[in-house]
């Protein structure tokens, strides 16, 4: 409700004879006054039945309607700014309106610096919409991806399950890095729905470069191959494929995921009949079918397996489909998951995304009409899932470059986010790959005759 000052609208009504009376006019306002003060109760008792707008005793009302009295959690585990000759162990910078990851919450003096400390109005506020959110869950994806985003203010939640024989579990991303009381809220408090059966995992920094770092992981093939262009793997990276310009090779690893204990399985598919430099390559999710690209006859090619994953039952299907009209020289490849979207890079610094009439049929493709424009020298493109993280690998700057997508799979709504040189390990990148809860990538080159591993947290 809008205030009105009672002591301002009885003087406009005034006669006019009245208007200059000052001792008259401060006696209307004095019997007013109370009038007013009513006013801004009655509004304060309005306005702080919402969550949005209660403080202090009032939302603790609330929080305990809901059943979650407001916390207490460790005082040392938050990240704060304070003034100068405020001491504790975990002090951090005022902050960056720009960047929620930067900074922490005003610690002044007399507040606790160890031991218990309570939530602040603004996280209790997210974690009351939280537990608005458990209390009525159903135990589904969705109301964990809604609790998340309601917790820590955040657009999108990435989500990946894991299903094996020992236990199923859902890992949780982020498309920001989470600052540490974000973390602290995160993991201290339950809040978000339990899926029965299911263990909840999460993985703040992951689908990022900017705290990339190479630990010393590669596989030297060289023996196979000097010249690499493509790789791909297997959902549950105990396969890996490789790309030379005219043999696709095959390698099983002992380690899921870990590049360093691959070995070449003796399996291999020469692809020269179709095209004699073959740049980029893409497996369906199933293993039942790959792409490659074509460079000296700009085409896609399309080729079937009849047992997943197994290189040796692989052959040509016979479908194609050209790519000159956009591009002389096309380098990359990558698809929506469901087959209805197929993106291909050139040499130069542009993306064209392409329409499928029916999903997996490169035959029915027509370029979309969208296209984008990266730093010349592009070499390989890969998609996050949800179709709002793009990463593309640059042979001139042997640079992997980050990009988000405010639509999914709209690559006209992409903008630069963070990027990462690999030039101490790679010259000429080729190929790029991310392990499937983005916590690693894996990149080939035409010089290195190996394949390095490279984390992003």
């Amino acid at each position: 409700m809008s205030l009105i000052n009672h002591g301002d609208l009885a003087e406009s009504r005034l006669a006019t004879q009245f208007k200059e009376s000052t001792n008259l006019i401060n006696y209307i306002r004095t019997l007013l006054k109370g009038s007013d003060e009513l006013d801004q109760v009655f509004n304060n008792l309005l306005n702080n039945r919402s969550i949005d707008t209660a403080v202090g005793e009032q939302l603790n009302i609330i929080g305990k309607i809901v059943g979650i009295p407001r916390p207490l959690v460790l005082a040392s585990g938050f990240t704060f700014f304070g003034f100068a000759g405020v001491v504790g162990v975990n002090v951090g910078s005022f902050g960056d309106i720009n960047d929620p990851s930067v900074g922490g919450i005003f610690r002044g003096e007399g507040s606790n610096e160890t031991g218990n400390t309570l939530l602040d109005d603004t996280q209790y506020r997210a974690v009351i919409k939280t537990k608005i959110i458990k209390n009525s869950a159903s135990g589904i994806m969705e109301d964990i991806v809604s609790a998340s985003k309601a917790l820590l203010n955040i657009d999108h939640v990435y989500t990946l399950e894991i299903i094996n024989s020992t236990e199923n579990e859902i890992q949780l991303s982020f498309d920001r890095e989470l600052n540490s009381n974000e973390i602290l809220l995160l993991t201290e408090l339950d809040l978000l729905s339990d899926v029965v059966g299911v263990k909840l995992s999460y993985i703040p920094n992951a689908w990022r470069l900017v705290n990339s770092v190479y630990n010393n992981v590669f596989k030297d093939i060289s023996a196979e191959l000097a010249d690499s262009r493509g790789i791909s793997f297997s959902p549950d990276g105990l396969k890996m494929f490789v790309t030379g310009t005219v043999t696709v090779y095959e390698y099983n690893l002992t380690n899921a995921w870990d590049v360093s204990t691959a070995f070449y399985s003796s399996n291999s598919l020469n692809l020269s009949v179709q095209d004699t430099v073959n740049l980029g390559l893409y497996f369906k999710n199933d293993g039942l079918t790959f792409f490659t690209v074509g460079s000296v006859n700009d085409s896609i090619y399309e080729y079937s397996l009849t047992t997943a994953w197994d290189i040796t039952t692989a052959s040509y299907s016979g479908n194609s489909f050209s790519v000159s009209t956009e591009t002389g020289i096309p380098t990359g490849i990558s698809f929506n998951p469901n087959g209805l979207e197929m993106f291909v890079t050139d040499n130069g610094t542009k993306i064209f995304k392409y329409d499928l009439a029916t999903a997996w049929d490169i035959t029915t493709a027509s370029y979309s009409g969208d296209s984008f424009t990266v730093i010349n020298g592009i070499s390989d493109i890969y998609f996050r899932n949800d179709g709002f993280k793009m990463f593309v690998c640059n042979q001139n700057t042997d640079t992997i470059y980050h990009y988000k997508l405010t639509t999914a799979w709209d690559i006209t709504t992409a903008s630069l986010l963070d990027s990462f040189d690999i030039s101490a390990q790679e010259t000429t990148v080729q190929g790029l790959f991310f392990k499937n809860n983005g916590t690693e990538f894996y990149t080939v080159s035409s010089s290195s005759g190996s394949v390095f591993q490279f984390s992003t947290s």
